[in-house]
């Protein structure tokens, strides 16, 4: 009873001071004390295990993956050196009395004097002057670019090329590309090409981290050479990620690698490998959770004394706080009945502190949200009909861009002036249209017109890639509709869906009136989209960001007619899209 008392004298005493100065009192050192010490622990422990143990020990695990690394090119290049230096070898292919398949059989044969069980070397193709080729296990299917070739025979030193995958075996293979010369007479032969097996150099690395997470090997312009992960070889490392391997020393950071926390370490290969043209590094990725999982324990005991800190702290200041709560509580009445419509709130006598400032402004507030609820509906009408000429002059700066650079693509390719004049003329009848004088409407004739006049200008960019069917009810030709409502959808489906399949697409555009109401249809065969997980602004965003954009239309047919009016997509991957817009005949 004693205790209550004297806790009731204390409250009564700080009810005299501001709300603000009380809140501080109960609750700002307790849990500045609780929050300062949790934090310089944990913070303290978590450098001390980061810096002294996983950053050391990654880098020391790096430095000696990359000496084997440096072996196993070291060998690759002394068997180039040893192959070059074969008499045997030229003897063979400049045996002009064997046939292909003679100098094919005893190449081969040679060449396994040499290779042996070796697992390093996938296979060896030469490229003749003459441009005959000769592999030793031909398991390269396809033969090096010509770009490639050329960057051998403008440098002296080897080039390592794009890794070559076989998806049939799972396997990838990592082309040293050299310039093969007799090494006694210096006659130019060719090139030789050895195909380094991605297995081997896995092999290296592959337990530096087994437990926390994984390693693999990049070049300096971050195009993976080998991963864990085979179907990531042979793409680049996201821009969003480049940054955490761009330099020439070890570096570690702590970042969201591929969603998850992780510790991103990496290390170059040093000068002598640039020598030979290796200019790789090795990338460690390390598991945020799983690297701090030896912490759980300790983190355990501290979430038992933050809880037994914080029952603590809730105990005193609910204790302690339940007058403010209460006034508190009868503020949020007060606000309740606003919400509901009640205006008529009194201003109740009371401590004047905070609370009590806050009830007095109550009543000016009110009045003045009633003149700012009058004052937005007002601007909210004007806003619609700027948000429309907005969108509105979107429209024709997109589609002088995409045809300039179509006229520019045609002058470039074909150089041919009456594909020229075609596509200007069909570029001044598009504009002609339009611009309408104007008018933001105009008829279903015109606009196919338009659309017609677009079509125009794609095909001759994509020759036999698509054709497009119009099914278009001559009693609708003259009906008004909003302008540019087709084209755009048209424009998508060419290239969305139709440029990115393999063979000849079909595009429909289809035509119908319901009653008072037009329905239009853009069908496509093309490639097609998951809609289940899209959404509109979204998808329009990704697949239009150079064009006018399926939300757009949406948004211009909602702000025209009315928002039960727009567009709605229905697509399936490989299979194609139908885009269904609706609107009601204007009179």
């Amino acid at each position: 009873m004693r205790t209550n008392r004297g806790l009731s004298s204390i409250i009564a005493l700080l009810r005299h001071f501001k709300i603000r100065s009380r809140i501080m009192v109960y609750l700002l050192i307790s849990l500045f004390v609780f929050s300062i010490s949790i934090l310089l622990f944990s913070r303290t422990y978590t450098r001390i295990l980061i810096n002294k143990y996983i950053y050391d020990y990654v880098q020391s695990a790096q430095q000696q993956i990359i000496t084997s690394i440096e072996l196993t090119i070291n060998e690759v290049n002394m068997l180039f050196v040893r192959l070059q230096g074969n008499q045997q070898i030229y003897d063979i292919i400049e045996d002009k009395a064997l046939t292909h398949d003679q100098k094919l059989k005893q190449l081969r044969v040679l060449l396994d004097s040499f290779v042996g069980s070796k697992d390093t070397v996938g296979d060896i193709l030469f490229v003749t002057s003459e441009g005959e080729t000769f592999d030793y296990r031909a398991l390269i299917v396809d033969l090096p670019a010509a770009s490639y070739l050329k960057q051998i025979q403008a440098t002296k030193i080897p080039v390592w090329g794009n890794v070559y995958k076989d998806n049939i075996n799972n396997k990838a293979y990592i082309p040293f590309g050299v310039k093969f010369n007799n090494f006694y007479t210096g006659q130019k032969l060719g090139y030789m090409i050895i195909y380094i097996n991605e297995d081997a150099l896995y092999n290296i690395y592959k337990e530096i981290v087994p437990d926390w997470g994984y390693s693999f090997l990049v070049t300096k312009d971050n195009y993976i050479l080998s991963h864990p992960d085979k179907s990531k070889i042979g793409y680049m490392i996201l821009d969003s990620e480049a940054q955490l391997t761009n330099k020439k020393v070890f570096s570690a950071v702590t970042v969201n690698y591929e969603g998850e926390r992780s510790v991103v370490a990496s290390l170059d290969l040093g000068q002598r490998m640039r020598s030979v043209g290796a200019d790789w590094k090795v990338v460690s990725v390390i598991s945020y959770s799983k690297l701090f999982s030896v912490m759980a324990r300790i983190n355990m005991d501290l979430l038992a004394i933050g809880i037994i800190m914080v029952l603590t702290i809730i105990t005193v200041s609910v204790t302690m706080s339940r007058r403010i709560i209460n006034s508190l509580e009868r503020l949020k009445k007060k606000l309740n009945d606003f919400g509901r419509g009640n205006f008529q709130v009194t201003l109740e006598e009371n401590i004047k502190d905070e609370i009590w400032e806050l009830e007095k402004s109550y009543n000016s507030m009110i009045v003045r949200i009633n003149e700012l609820i009058e004052k937005i509906k007002i601007e909210k009408e004007k806003q619609r009909e700027l948000e429309l000429i907005a969108l509105q002059a979107q429209i024709n700066p997109h589609f002088l861009y995409n045809t300039l650079d179509a006229i520019a693509c045609i002058a470039k390719l074909k150089n041919r002036q009456d594909d020229i004049e075609l596509i200007v003329m069909e570029l001044a009848r598009f504009f002609r249209l339009s611009l309408h004088n104007g008018d933001k409407y105009i008829t279903v004739e015109e606009e196919i017109q338009l659309v017609q006049s677009f079509v125009t200008i794609e095909q001759m960019r994509y020759p036999d890639k698509f054709d497009v069917q119009y099914n278009i009810p001559e009693e609708i030709l003259r009906l008004k509709m909003l302008k540019l409502t087709l084209q755009p959808l048209v424009e998508n489906a060419i290239k969305h869906g139709i440029r990115q399949k393999r063979g000849k697409g079909h595009i429909i555009v289809n035509g119908m009136r319901f009653g008072d109401e037009l329905k239009f249809q853009v069908i496509d065969d093309g490639v097609g989209f998951d809609v289940k997980n899209t959404d509109l602004h979204k998808t329009s965003s990704n697949m239009s960001k150079s064009g006018y954009g399926l939300y757009n239309v949406d948004e211009r047919i909602k702000l025209e007619y009315g928002t039960q009016y727009g567009i709605h997509i229905d697509s399936e991957i490989n299979k194609g899209t139908t885009v269904d817009v609706n609107f009601n005949i204007i009179v």
